[in-house]
């Protein structure tokens, strides 16, 4: 997968008001993705980024590109931190896309705002899985650009 990366390095935050944004990283690629894995598999999207402060927040965005889901299934999407899946459980994630009657087309809608409490290197990337074992796509190399962006936000 043909990865891509934008850099924004991060300022010191001192006498920034809560809620500023510190430092944004952000990578995408047009590679097509899939999988017909029923358990959640990392997609090889990756942003890293180092927190100035353990009370900062960061905020992830997975977007764009096309995700195809085929007829009658369900493709569910997550957001890991390192080994941390940030989604509501092991199964659900953070989002759901229903092929309902025919194959379906759908864009990326995934954010999550995340409280690392650290100022090490984290990374994060997003995971997708199918509820029945059948091939379905997250990224098409003619559809668009997958991108995630994770800003630090000053807390």
């Amino acid at each position: 997968m043909a990865l891509s990366k934008i850099t924004n390095s991060g300022v010191d935050s001192s006498g920034l008001p809560s809620g500023s944004v510190l430092q944004v990283q952000s990578a995408f690629t047009n590679a097509t993705g899939n999988s017909s894995s029923t358990t959640f598999i990392a997609s090889g999207l990756q942003v890293s980024i180092t927190p100035i402060s353990t009370s900062n927040k960061i905020f992830v965005i997975v977007s764009g590109g096309t995700m195809f889901v085929p007829s009658g299934r369900f493709v569910y999407g997550t957001i890991y931190r390192d080994s941390t899946n940030l989604g509501i459980s092991s199964t659900v994630g953070l989002m759901r896309n229903e092929a309902v009657g025919s194959n379906e087309y759908f864009p990326h809608a995934m954010q999550v705002l995340d409280n690392p409490a650290t100022t090490s290197a984290i990374t994060y990337e997003p995971y997708y899985r199918i509820d029945f074992a059948s091939n379905f796509y997250w990224s098409y190399n003619t559809y668009g650009k997958l991108t995630i962006t994770a800003m630090e936000i000053a807390g």
